[in-house]
């Protein structure tokens, strides 16, 4: 049995209700087990916590003991027992993917008996080696910044939330595939998450051209018609590698277009000049990858309807692998799922959101050095689950108060139009 999980065991023997026979008063006390935060704690959360809770992030930071920590102690404990924190939505058995943010039964276990034993500290000489920082590149080919910094002005009757996108240029001088990238927000307090898409040039430049000010806004979307997305960024996520001998085709000329989703809650509207770093291959690849969507958008969630559900399936046309998936709703989601159904009659799934967030969303790849194969005859489907508390019903629409039922999908071969 290892450490954490026997601190975990006489934590709970020591908290259990029930008979026993009595102690004799006169025997010497037991010792009893105490969870500390750098001998028990950090390695936890520096593998599950530390990608948001970080001395740079808005929010407290767990990369050492402080009292205001251990005041969050039974906080931690609480969120991490209900599955909140760390916030990682795939249910458990679906499907396996990188980078997975889940915790065990031991370490959730850890959590609750630090908290029980008051959030002590423990001796610092007890921590482990800091990690060192390898989510980077490999190398980087292009570092592209925003022009000038620029503040969040969100709308009046949304006062917390901006949309805003920005366009940036490759300079690409031939054809190139992209192998990886990687988001460097400038203000973490005000950044949640970030969408890359490539563009044509002069249609990215005509948007970015009629609006003020840095970027331009492009609440539900980059508004460009020759729009195609190439990925994304959620805090805590390091830099993105795609699958081993597969990237997305990068045609001279095009520009990249980054929509920023700027939030407020956490601090007041700071300014931000983030920038990204593309990996370009250096080699020929294997394959070319594109993102397919599967998107349902006919629908209407009725007023005051619980469970409602809308679904969309595709035929695969030709032999392929999938390799990843983003789910997309709004607020009104509930659940989210996409599947294989394969030809011999068995099924995949791909990815279950049980319990929707608006606020957690990404890429996930699977964990599988092969992806998922499909076939001809096999059929890919999403499906949406929404609950809807209004009194009005709601459909298909790019504000956050409509609603969407859409999946990417990261496939090479058999490629869509």
């Amino acid at each position: 049995m290892t450490h954490r999980a026997l601190l975990v065991l006489m934590t709970s023997l020591l908290l259990a209700c029930g008979g026993g026979e009595p102690v004799d008063p006169t025997d010497p006390p037991e010792p009893t087990a105490s969870v500390t935060w750098y001998r028990d704690v950090l390695p936890i959360a520096q593998e599950a916590c530390l990608g948001c809770h970080n001395d740079a992030a808005p929010t407290f930071s767990m990369t050492s003991w402080s009292e205001e920590l251990s005041a969050r102690a039974p906080l931690i404990a609480d969120y991490t027992q209900q599955g909140i924190m760390p916030p990682w939505k795939p249910a458990a058995g679906c499907n396996s993917f990188v980078g997975d943010r889940s915790l065990d039964g031991d370490d959730i276990g850890v959590f609750a008996a630090w908290a029980a034993d008051g959030g002590v500290a423990g001796d610092p000489n007890d921590a482990p080696p800091a990690p060192t920082d390898d989510d980077g590149l490999e190398w980087v080919d292009r570092t592209m910044e925003m022009a000038e910094a620029y503040t969040p002005q969100p709308l009046a009757d949304d006062p917390f939330n901006d949309l805003r996108c920005f366009v940036f240029d490759p300079q690409l001088q031939q054809d190139e595939l992209l192998i990886g990238f990687d988001v460097r927000p400038g203000e973490l307090k005000v950044v949640h998450h970030v969408l890359l898409y490539v563009a044509d040039a002069a249609e990215a430049t005509m948007l970015d051209a009629a609006d003020d000010g840095p970027g331009y806004e492009c609440f539900g979307g980059p508004q460009a018609n020759s729009a195609q997305t190439i990925g994304g960024w959620v805090p805590g996520m390091p830099a993105n590698s795609y699958p081993t001998s597969t990237g997305i085709p990068l045609a001279m000329g095009k520009m990249v277009i980054a929509q920023i989703h700027y939030n407020l809650v956490q601090s007041g509207p700071l300014p931000d000049q983030t920038s990204l770093d593309l990996q370009l291959a250096n080699a020929p690849m294997d394959h070319e990858a594109q993102l397919i969507k599967i998107v349902e958008n006919d629908f209407d969630i009725p007023p005051m309807a619980q469970g409602y559900t809308a679904a969309q399936v595709m035929d695969v046309p030709a032999k392929a692998t999938v390799w990843a998936v983003a789910p997309h709703m709004h607020l009104l989601g509930r659940q989210i799922r996409a599947e294989v159904q394969h030809s011999d009659g068995s099924s995949t799934c791909l990815v279950e959101i049980p319990d929707w967030d608006f606020n957690w969303q990404q890429f996930y790849f699977f964990d599988s050095p092969v992806g998922i194969p499909v076939e001809p005859g096999d059929q890919v489907s999403m499906s949406c689950t929404w609950d809807n508390p209004l009194d009005k019903s709601v459909g298909w629409g790019d504000g956050t108060e409509d609603e969407m039922c859409i999946g990417y999908f990261y496939v090479t071969g058999g490629h869509v139009q």
